[in-house]
């Protein structure tokens, strides 16, 4: 019994022979292996101290490992010049990087190397932690290396790094966003002609999804349903749509262990697709950690709205309890304020579908704070957020052009002079509406806003049209 192989080329131009081995995994045992979260690796990298880092790259790293001899019959390949039998470890079985994640970790335990030292996530192996540590992890890692006869490609390691490309994610002190040559990559994907190509480029876009906007409504757009592709027109305007927002990738804040994670759902109407949780940590602005997308099958599209909130928050805390962090709340629903009091659990008359939601929630020890225009959000002891200067959805882009925007703005001069001058003479220079409403006339991170919307002029607004 032997696998038919081909040739797939590797980021640096060369080739590696891959085993197609769809047959004999049907009947291969998978193999458990505890892989760390991409929020495990923002956790520990900003614990590095100067936010420094290191990278090690192992040659052929999965055949480092002997096969057994009386297993080795499994690895039989079928090439144009015979069959082969390997007496290594392969890429492309079912358990073949399981096998090798528990046995370098094991191996790293062994040289007193934990996860709060050496990351490894199969065979990429990060270095985080102070400098003099990182360094005795180097010597402890090249010794580990030397002992087990595991060749280190050190052209391809990094050392006190202020970025890394990891997992196909540069990390940095300005937060995570898309590797450069994987954004490369996706722009210069082109509309796929087949349903096999269109799959491949959705994978390729899910693996980045974090950083592309809407993604997860587009791809559900063009999805391939009964194995055809989707009208061309309606293709080629969502492919367009794609590539406008590759344009425009966000990147992604690393939290430090003191921050206040908060969790916000953003607003959706009745049935909708999708619904988003942004999860970020207010600083002189907001900042992103992560948007969390939950697409909903047809019959979770009919639940009621408190339902599909609730819903959206135990789908993004999940990811983040147990870190460490204290976990923040903020909804306008008085009633996801009420399900989510301890005394919940011991009453009766709440829906199962209800208390599915809100058990995980509550468990997490989150708290919970409704926005009123009137109150103050306390997020922790000593810590307060006047609610109507809560974090815009603005990205640090669009605050940048609404700054310049008014600069230049007349109205806004009219604005500042009727605040500053007493005698009121200013003042009726004013529309009718703002000077109604001098109330609500504010500015929130440096923008003047009326009723929470910023005041552009009509130029902005055609551009933006």
């Amino acid at each position: 019994m032997t696998s038919p192989i081909s040739m797939v080329k590797k980021n640096d131009d060369e080739y590696r022979p891959c085993v197609d081995a769809r047959y004999i995994n049907q009947h291969m045992i998978e193999v458990e292996c505890r892989l760390p979260s991409k929020y495990e690796i923002k956790c520990l990298w900003s614990m590095s101290e100067d936010e420094t880092v290191g990278k090690a790259d192992l040659c052929n790293a999965f055949k480092s490992f002997k096969v057994m001899e009386d297993k080795q019959w499994i690895s039989g390949i079928n090439t144009h010049l015979g069959d082969y039998i390997s007496p290594r470890l392969q890429f492309g079985y079912k358990s073949s990087s399981a096998i090798y994640a528990n046995k370098l970790r094991q191996l790293l335990i062994e040289f007193e190397l934990d996860k709060n030292l050496v990351i490894n996530y199969i065979d990429d192996l990060a270095f985080v932690g102070k400098k003099e540590n990182q360094v005795r992890s180097w010597v402890k890692f090249i010794q580990l290396c030397s002992k087990y006869n595991l060749p280190i490609n050190l052209e391809k390691c990094q050392f006190q790094m202020k970025s890394m490309d990891f997992l196909g994610q540069t990390f940095s002190r300005f937060g995570m966003s898309i590797e450069n040559k994987k954004l490369m990559e996706l722009q210069n994907l082109k509309v796929p002609r087949s349903v096999s190509e269109l799959q491949t480029s959705i994978g390729k876009l899910q693996c980045c999804r974090a950083y592309i906007r809407d993604i997860a409504m587009l791809i559900k757009r063009i999805v391939s349903k009964r194995n055809v592709l989707p009208e061309r027109e309606l293709l080629e305007e969502t492919w367009k749509e794609i590539q406008s927002n590759l344009k425009e990738t966000r990147t992604l804040y690393i939290p430090e262990k003191k921050d206040i994670l908060i969790f916000e759902v953003a607003d959706f109407d009745l049935h909708p697709e999708i619904v988003d949780t942004k999860v970020y940590v207010m600083k002189d602005v907001k900042k992103i950690v992560q948007v969390i997308e939950r697409t909903l099958s047809s019959s979770k599209r009919n639940y009621n709205k408190c339902e599909l909130e609730l819903l959206a928050l135990e789908n993004a805390i999940k990811h983040y309890h147990g870190y460490g962090h204290e976990l923040s709340i903020i909804t306008k629903s008085t009633a996801i304020e009420w399900i989510l009091l301890d005394d919940i659990l011991n009453q009766n008359d709440i829906s199962r579908r209800v208390m599915k939601f809100a058990v995980p929630i509550i468990l997490s020890g989150v708290k919970i704070k409704i926005v009123n225009d009137d109150t103050k959000i306390k997020l922790s002891k000593i810590r307060y957020l006047e609610t109507n200067n809560l974090p815009s959805y603005m990205s640090a882009y669009e605050h940048d052009e609404l700054l310049e925007d008014q600069k230049n703005n007349s109205l806004i001069n009219m604005i500042v002079e009727s605040w500053t001058d007493q005698t009121g003479t200013c003042m009726k220079k004013l529309p009718a509406l703002l000077r109604n409403g001098t109330d609500l006339t504010e500015t929130q991170e440096g923008i003047f806003v009326f009723d929470n919307k910023p005041i552009v002029s009509k130029e902005y607004l055609k551009r933006k049209a």
